[in-house]
């Protein structure tokens, strides 16, 4: 049977350690094994989401300061004060009772002269002719503080023995006025309320 191959001892002058010769390909025990590799550590992992001015390769994310920007700007928009005499157009014109029967208000006429508040003259029904009630200036309203869309109006009469408040609304093409009467000369007659709808005339 043949021997086992094993490493050949060198025989070394008195005094001095004996060294072992080891052939290619053999371990030797005062050489430690290659080191493998690490896993990845909390470290590396975290290089990939790192912020991407230490990367140049990579595109930078989207600021939000823009967003934030045009989101002041429309606040200051709604913040700033706005005329309460501003009115639309809808309100100018003529306007006449949709009830041809009616006994109170008969016609109204919303004039505008240049960029002014809005001026009504009203008519009431009177035998032959309708009674006309004056001019008289309108003031607008919206619907909020920062609304300048106004779409409800009053005006106020004074007629020495009741004052009457219109309250105009301008809804769908179509004028709503509401009349507030109260009488002021002692009669004992009662405050009374009428509503009606006008459509345009002109």
């Amino acid at each position: 049977m043949g021997r086992s191959r094993g490493p050949r001892t060198l025989s070394s002058p008195a005094g001095t350690a004996s060294q072992t010769a080891f052939r290619p390909g053999e371990p030797s025990a005062a050489t430690p094994p290659f080191p493998r590799p690490r896993a990845p550590t909390q470290e590396t992992r975290h290089d990939r989401t790192h912020p991407a001015h230490l990367h140049p390769g990579r595109p930078r994310p989207r600021s939000s300061r823009p967003a934030a920007l045009l989101a002041a700007l429309s606040l200051a928009g709604l913040l700033v004060p706005q005329s309460a005499q501003a009115a639309p157009a809808d309100f100018v014109g003529t306007w006449v009772n949709s009830n041809v029967a009616t006994s109170g208000i008969t016609r109204v006429n919303v004039t505008r002269s240049g960029n002014g508040p809005l001026t009504v003259q009203v008519f009431g029904r009177c035998h032959p002719n309708d009674c006309d009630w004056g001019s008289a200036p309108v003031l607008t309203y919206g619907a909020s503080v920062s609304d300048t869309n106004h779409l409800t109006a009053t005006a106020v009469y004074a007629k020495g023995f009741s004052n009457t408040t219109l309250v105009m609304t301008f809804t769908r093409g179509r004028l709503d006025v509401q009349a507030l009467t109260q009488f002021t000369d002692g009669s004992g007659r009662q405050n009374y309320a009428s509503r009606d709808a006008f459509t345009r005339y002109r």
